[in-house]
């Protein structure tokens, strides 16, 4: 029989020793899901049978994950039904880590004119350059660049003479690269060559999208990070992150093509607003007619559709066919949805060669591992 000293003294241990099993499995582990929650409050973690998906499939998936098979992935997540059912973080990448999601960011460039065309602040085919009219008549002016909309930049099919394809970014020939170069990136895209007429031809490309953050201040009447915080972070419960500018004589203006630092996490919120046609908790935050237009193909490249900074896949499983809208950032950031299955897939990596094989990961592992 133990005294009463022996007890207390037997319940103090075993208490310390759950505080420390308690500890190692909520810290963050590489290759491991985080815990429940986490420090998001909005997200639930439920195992993939919850919300039947064969786990089966997905360790398969996590072992090539975590061979390197799909290249230096920093974490994926896979929401089905509004929960977080698959969460990995690997290559030293944890749940609150953030990552620069590069042209990622033209989604929510694309959601914040939605928000000003919604609010009829502004429309599609408003001339570009009548927002600019402080920078006067550009000395190469035609009719092409007197025509250009905001349409025409939203779809990549503003006819400028621009290149951002063929050499890659760290190229100082790339058309991007030699915008980073200057000290006024508006006057280098008012006055840059346009060649083709506006909304006939693809061409991508980041310059355009720039000059939307002066469309978005103008019609708006903020400036494009508290319009942003108002109408998209705020209600997303977006906190942590940040928004790169580039300086223009004593002012700093946003980059509205390549300047967000997001968490997975907070990526997938914005996946999960457009899978659910613009509604956040019980309200239409963006129309659901801005989400169609969108993610409606204006014109094709490479195998895909392009909308409003938006692509468009479609993909065969085997099992049916299902319409994927992603978008995606250099070295492999990916928002990426299918309404199909309700689900909502996140990767963020360090890939810089090979980062359009993550797309086949949704055939190979993702859309299999659906039972229903």
């Amino acid at each position: 029989m133990l005294s009463v000293k022996q007890k207390s003294l037997l319940w103090g241990c075993l208490s310390i020793v759950c505080c420390i099993l308690l500890i190692a499995m909520i810290s963050c582990s590489d290759d491991n899901a985080t815990g429940p929650g986490g420090s998001d409050s909005f997200w639930s973690v439920v195992t993939p049978e919850d919300v039947n998906l064969d786990g089966a499939i997905l360790d398969e998936l996590t072992e090539k994950l975590t061979s390197g098979e799909y290249g230096r992935i920093k974490s994926m997540l896979i929401i089905r039904n509004g929960k977080i059912a698959y969460e990995k973080y690997l290559n030293g990448c944890c749940m609150n880590d953030r990552q620069e999601v590069h042209s990622v960011t033209k989604s929510v460039t694309s959601a914040l004119i939605g928000f000003a065309v919604d609010e009829g602040k502004l429309s599609l085919d408003e001339k570009i350059l009548s927002h600019f009219q402080d920078y006067g008549i550009p000395g190469n002016m035609s009719p092409e660049k007197a025509n250009l909309t905001v349409e025409d930049i939203l779809t990549m099919r503003a006819g400028y003479d621009w290149d951002e394809e063929t050499y890659p970014y760290d190229d100082g020939r790339n058309y991007y690269s030699m915008l980073q170069a200057q000290t006024d990136y508006y006057s280098y895209m008012i006055n840059a060559k346009v060649e083709n007429m506006p909304g006939e031809t693809f061409c991508y490309n980041s310059g355009g999208s720039i000059l939307l953050a002066r469309v978005i201040e103008n019609s708006s009447g903020m400036d494009v990070i508290s319009y942003a915080e108002q109408k998209l972070f705020g209600p997303l419960g977006i906190t942590d992150y940040t928004w790169y500018k580039w300086k223009r004589g004593t002012d700093h203006e946003v980059n509205t093509a390549s300047g967000l630092v997001l968490r997975p996490r907070d990526m997938a919120k914005i996946g999960y607003l457009y899978l659910n046609d613009g509604v956040w908790e019980g309200q239409q935050i963006i129309s659901k007619d801005w989400i169609d237009k969108s993610i409606t193909p204006y014109t094709d490249f490479g195998g895909y559709g392009y909308g409003l900074h938006w692509w468009v896949d479609q993909i065969d499983d085997g099992k049916t066919e299902c319409c994927m809208p992603f978008v995606d950032g250099f070295g492999g950031q990916y928002i990426m949805y299918i309404k199909d299955y309700d689900m909502v897939v996140i990767f963020t990596a360090d890939e810089y060669d090979e980062d359009e094989k993550l797309r086949d990961v949704i055939v190979d592992y993702v859309t299999p591992a659906v039972k229903d």
